[in-house]
């Protein structure tokens, strides 16, 4: 309160009676409302089986489990996050956990959760994003969850629907989607979840990229949002929308740019290539794809080879994964298809894939010829269907190998060289199959040569003995650093 002097003047005759106006500056009233409420945020961790698969040299899963532990060491400790998982327990599509709820300070807890889990079994995609946003109580006030997951969704759940139906229902729901070391295709099957709830796409392939995706959608997200209004009536049911078209996600940005790279789905590009013992009347260019119809003589060592794809430049030394991407027929006899190094029929490195008609079995392995003598280590690939029968050719096992194909890759860390196989696509993983399959290690000291790709049948062993035929698409083979 402040006087005027001419009423301090009058200060007597105000206590005589005789009245003074008097000017108060009223103080600032505080704002009004509640402060900003901050979005609880719900991370979601695929430990499915195909986590063991392997990027850099180490399991999919251990740089996950690394990553997310030193994003975590950054959050703020008023952060309000929680962890959910799937498929840890190895059981079927109900293997979905919320591990640790929702709070401030939460991410020791979570870290120290995560060391104790094992990738094992399903991709429930659909149905953890569902229970993660009750456990988030999206319907009351805003919720995101942050999904990292190396795989599509594998038990029946539609997740762009899912995706739909939150953004409708929830005060302010979001989804981010990290895809670890998805495929364009396999990204726009997931990239729904973010689209239709306004959230965050990102493709990340190695650790690198994965902390950097982990920090824009959980360390970097805002958080300050306004207070939650009272929810309005529902509107109108409308006419039943089309489908939305799903854009591919943004390709990511490449850490470490590729030693050699051939597409083969838009058309081939055979001046990178030689082809070795030209048989003109067993393959083509089939819809922009390499196609070879391998008869016999499928193995590397074999003189009589036919239609070896050779690359025309040389494989430098050092660490390296050579990827190759293809759908396969495998017919009678032991069709085989194999990428690797050749420098000649007695000196090279290969990852194979055989199928054994004989006896039903899938086998991975890989193998080297130094002068001539041979080491190699094989793995069985785990199939779908009864022992006798895992390698039909109307089994799902190679229905999938037909239609969704599979990745094979030759990989070397010093002097050590193994193979790994995965199926591509949505595998059926209700049987033996867990996830990728790795090959135990040989020893290779010294290798010069060129890439090569291959793919026939072996085992006949008369010019007479019908072999049937292996009728390998190749859409993609890429040489890369880890």
């Amino acid at each position: 309160m402040s006087w005027s002097p001419y009423c301090v003047a009058l200060f007597a005759a105000v206590l005589a009676g005789a009245g003074c106006a008097v000017a108060q500056t009223p103080s600032a009233a505080p704002a009004g409302g509640s402060a900003d409420t901050e979005a609880a945020v719900i991370l979601i961790l695929d430990a499915s089986g195909s986590m063991k698969g392997r990027v850099q040299g180490r399991t999919k899963w251990d740089v996950a489990r690394e990553t997310v532990g030193k994003v975590l060491n950054e959050l703020p400790p008023d952060r309000e996050i929680g962890l959910m998982a799937y498929g840890h327990k190895g059981g079927k599509c109900n293997d979905i956990e919320l591990l640790t709820p929702p709070a401030k300070g939460a991410g020791p807890a979570i870290i120290q959760r995560i060391g104790s889990l094992q990738p094992r079994g399903e991709t429930p995609l659909t149905e953890s994003v569902r229970q993660a946003a009750k456990a988030l109580k999206y319907q009351d006030k805003p919720a995101t969850v942050v999904i990292v997951t190396d795989g599509i969704e594998s038990c029946k759940g539609d997740p762009c629907a899912l995706a739909r139906d939150l953004a409708t229902d929830g005060i302010d729901f979001t989804a981010h989607v990290i895809g670890f070391g998805l495929s364009e295709k396999e990204g726009a099957a997931v990239a729904c979840l973010a689209q239709n709830t306004g959230g965050l796409y990102i493709a990340a392939n190695d650790a690198d990229q994965l902390k950097d995706a982990l920090q824009k959608t959980v360390v970097e997200a805002p958080v300050d949002v306004p207070d939650p209004q009272p929810k309005p009536a529902p509107p109108p049911v409308p006419a039943p929308a089309p489908a939305p078209v799903v854009a591919p996600p943004p390709s990511p940005p490449a850490a470490k740019p590729s030693l050699f790279s051939a597409e083969f789905k838009n058309g081939v590009d055979l001046s990178k290539w030689e082809i070795v013992n030209e048989n003109k009347s067993r393959y083509g260019v089939m819809d922009g794809r390499w196609v070879v119809a391998g008869t016999r003589n499928g193995m590397l060592d074999n003189p009589k080879k036919e239609n070896l794809l050779l690359a025309k430049t040389e494989v430098p030394q050092g660490d390296f994964d050579l990827v190759a991407e293809f759908t396969a027929t495998m017919g009678e006899g032991t069709s085989h298809v194999s990428i690797g190094i050749y420098r000649d029929e007695k000196n090279f490195v290969e990852a194979g894939f055989w199928r054994d008609a004989t006896y039903n079995t899938l086998d991975l392995g890989v193998r080297r010829l130094a002068d001539g003598q041979a080491t190699e280590q094989r793995s069985s690939v785990g199939a779908i269907g009864p022992w006798h029968r895992k390698a039909d050719a109307g089994s799902p096992t190679m229905k999938h190998i037909d239609a969704q194909g599979v990745r094979l890759t030759l990989s070397r860390r010093g002097i050590k060289v193994f193979a790994a196989l995965e199926y591509l696509g949505n595998p059926p993983r209700d049987g033996e199959y867990k996830g990728p399959v790795v090959s135990k290690e040989v020893s290779i000291f010294g290798l010069e040569g060129r890439l090569a790709f291959k793919a026939g049948v072996w085992g006949c062993t008369f010019d007479f003995q019908p072999c049937g035929e292996n009728i390998v698409r190749l859409d993609k083979v890429e040489l890369r650093t880890p």
